[in-house]
């Protein structure tokens, strides 16, 4: 019986796969990358005082600025600690990325007058209201940001 027989050679192919599977299983390096790429993107929000979407912060009350060092009047940036308190953690398959810093929580979401109770002279905490000076992505991250993560993505699965 007459018939028909292919052969296809697909070792090449398979070998690329294969590289492929090996490169994806351990993306330490390029989760490490990722993370360097967030906290630059914050870094650079800092300095222009915006959040991650370009949205410019709320200005600081004049009763702030008046209480700051100097009457320094840039937003979360009177001593530096808070933005210097960022980092990133990366393992093979992600990257955490955040700080310590326990006013992070307020600036990034903002609190209103008293959200955390009184003070022990009966004030409250905090003084006055905290407008929401958002620092890193917490939604939908920035165009920017997503096509750096991705280029470092298709850099590092590129066999």
């Amino acid at each position: 019986m007459p018939g028909l027989s292919i052969t296809i050679d697909d070792r090449e192919v398979q070998e690329a796969l294969g590289r492929l599977v090996i490169q994806a299983e351990d993306q330490t390096q390029a989760m490490r990358e990722i993370g360097a790429a967030i906290d630059t993107h914050t870094m650079l929000g800092f300095r222009a005082g915006q959040a991650p979407d370009g949205t410019p912060w709320a200005p600081l009350s004049p009763v702030t600025v008046a209480r700051r060092r100097q009457g320094s009047s840039s937003p979360l940036r009177d001593t530096g600690v808070l933005q210097n308190s960022f980092n990133a953690r990366a393992d093979r398959t992600s990257v955490e990325y955040g700080t310590a810093d326990k006013r992070a929580g307020t600036h990034q979401f903002g609190a209103r007058q008293g959200a955390y109770g009184r003070s022990s002279r009966g004030g409250p905490i905090p003084w006055g209201d905290i407008p929401a000076r958002p620092m890193i992505p917490t939604g939908e991250l920035p165009e920017s940001l997503k096509r750096e993560m991705l280029r470092i993505l298709t850099r590092h699965l590129s066999p």
